[in-house]
């Protein structure tokens, strides 16, 4: 999980260049928080419903 060392470039990057590696990584972050997102809002509905399973049982 992003524990690989990192390479400089030889040269500077061009202005395009890097703007275009951080848009990458912003789209790569974005997804990231997007999928931990949406595993937490599955875990909610699974709680809620097992909730509602033992109070229906009860």
């Amino acid at each position: 999980k992003g524990k690989a060392k990192m390479i400089k470039p030889k040269k500077p990057l061009k202005r395009k260049d890097q703007i275009m590696i951080d848009e990458e990584v912003a789209r790569n972050l974005e997804a990231q928080m997007q999928a931990k997102l949406e595993e937490e809002e599955r875990l909610a509905r699974q709680k809620e419903e097992e909730d509602n399973i033992a109070l229906i049982e009860s």
